[in-house]
């Protein structure tokens, strides 16, 4: 009888919430659409920045005011601000730079609603000793070394110190909102079930703009940054960024649902959701392939490697100690190469050069070496330049009408690491980055039998990825904002997992 009033307190919890949710997103785009029309009116000779201004700035500061009464919703409308804003920068490319800087609002007050939340309106748990030591003491220790380096001599100005520090340690606390964000696990899987879905909408405007970006809106044609590379022996081929504003956030956030789908399709999962959960993970390796950024195709066939562990699981025991099979994924994964090589065979020449250079040893060992060599070019001697003196920190001095001093052209992570931290920066670097991802490798690989056990293990797979491809690629792609929300819930979803995991066995043997 107890356990029955439970499901339906937090069916009809959950009920409230969905309701709650839609109607802050109808009166958000009603205060958008009112903010939008004044700022249009006051834009003068640029209605569209105006617009975009008054009802970004509206929406900004109706999600923080929302954020800080309840932090789980906030954090929803911030990702909803996130995708909007990439679509906006693309639109209207004139848009000063600083709007950027809106969405750190409402990360700000999430932070505020959560941490400062009325502990008998929501207690929170305490994250055990383990996972201080392991995973939050080597953060700490490299985030209080990149605090001290912002009163390095090297740095010009205070404000390309706090931009720095803003790059760096802003979206670390969104661990503890991801890790808390789940109450229960129907909610978790479902939940991450649909972020797989926009997987599907994300590869049919890629499709449109490969094909028919000439009669798209500028919302969803025009790019943020260069549209087409070279390839090795010639010729040029096309980005896609989708929704994204750059094609390298569109490829990461492919490799982020792929590995969301590895995991997912080994929980138990309805019928539905498993042909929809498959049809995402081939979606989301279309759209890799599609962006044109390689990268992302090597760190997916890498991942794929590291996964194969989670195909040997075939069976886990519940907490009932009932036995219960895993789904397989070879059959599907067949399914997907024979889909994959029909994409790339029904693509052009130059299309289908990019596809096979991706694997090519030859070209990944040279772009390897050379984010290794160009060190020397960037060298920052013993303790470096300085917080933010590399990378793009530099251009929040737009602000005050002075000239960027940060040296953009360190474009990889290792050069960004060594010319601001210098050579004691880069060795506490790597000591302090191997401690944390084997920290964390500890609670992905914990409960194996739990429920999500397998996502935990993919999630854990991405984040080394998106390390390695932050250290030798040449865009750092934990310099982005949206890329370190991506990393720091990939961390935090670790961790809250790893809880219902545990919470389930708890329960279960306080029962038996």
């Amino acid at each position: 009888m107890g356990q029955t009033a439970y499901i339906r307190g937090r069916y009809q919890e959950n009920v409230a919430a969905s309701r709650t949710v839609g109607r802050a997103l109808v009166y958000g785009s009603i205060i958008a659409m009112v903010g939008a029309g004044v700022g249009a009116a006051l834009g003068g000779e640029n209605p569209g920045i105006g617009a975009v201004l008054g009802g970004g700035g509206i929406l900004i500061m109706a999600a923080s005011v929302v954020a800080l009464a309840d932090w789980r919703r906030g954090f929803l409308l911030l990702a909803l601000i996130v995708l909007a804003e990439d679509s906006v920068r693309k639109a209207l490319p004139g848009a000063p730079g600083w709007v950027n800087l809106g969405k750190d609002f409402v990360v700000a007050s999430c932070y505020l609603g959560y941490f400062f939340s009325p502990r008998k309106f929501e207690p929170r748990e305490r994250l055990p000793a383990k996972v201080r030591g392991l995973m939050l003491l080597p953060i700490f220790l490299w985030y209080g070394f990149v605090v001290i380096q912002a009163f390095n001599p090297g740095v010009s100005h205070f404000l390309l110190g706090i931009s720095g520090i803003r790059t760096w340690v802003l979206y670390m606390p969104v661990l503890w909102i991801a890790a808390s964000y789940f109450r229960d696990s129907e909610t978790a899987q479902k939940s991450l079930n649909w972020v797989c879905a926009l997987a599907l909408p994300f590869l049919g405007l890629c499709l449109l703009q490969n094909n028919f970006s000439e009669v798209l809106p500028a919302a969803f044609k025009e790019g943020v940054f260069k549209r087409e590379r070279s390839l090795e022996g010639g010729g040029w081929i096309g980005y896609n960024e989708s929704f994204f504003a750059s094609p390298t956030l569109y490829a990461l956030i492919c490799l982020f649902q792929f590995c969301l789908v590895v995991g997912l399709l080994k929980t138990q999962q309805t019928t539905r959701w498993t042909v929809i959960l498959w049809a995402s993970g081939y979606a989301a390796v279309a759209g890799a392939y599609l962006s044109g950024v390689r990268t992302a195709l090597s760190l997916m066939a890498i991942a794929v490697a590291t996964l194969t562990p989670l195909m040997l699981m075939r069976s886990y025991v519940e907490p009932d100690g009932q036995v219960t099979r895993r789904r397989g994924l070879f059959l599907g994964g067949l399914v997907g190469l024979l889909l994959g090589a029909l994409l790339v065979a029904s693509m052009g020449e130059l299309r289908q050069r990019a596809f096979w250079t991706a694997f090519n040893s030859d070209y990944v060992d040279d772009r390897v070496t050379a984010s290794v060599r160009v060190i020397d070019d960037f060298h920052g001697g013993l303790l470096g330049n300085g917080t933010g003196t590399a990378g793009a920190s530099g251009r929040v001095m737009s602000l005050v009408g002075l000239p960027n001093p940060s040296v953009e052209k360190a474009e990889w992570g290792t050069t960004v690491i060594s010319y601001c931290f210098g050579t004691v920066g880069l060795w506490l670097g790597i000591i302090l980055v191997s401690w944390f991802l084997l920290g964390t490798l500890r609670m992905a690989t914990e409960y194996r039998n739990g429920r999500f056990a397998p996502l935990r293990y993919s999630l854990w797979v991405f984040m080394g990825a998106q390390l390695s491809w932050y250290l030798f690629k040449a865009f750092p792609v934990l310099e982005n904002g949206t890329m370190c929300l991506v990393f720091w819930v990939s961390a935090g979803l670790i961790l809250g997992l790893h809880r219902l995991d545990q919470r389930d066995f708890m329960q279960a043997g306080l029962r038996g």
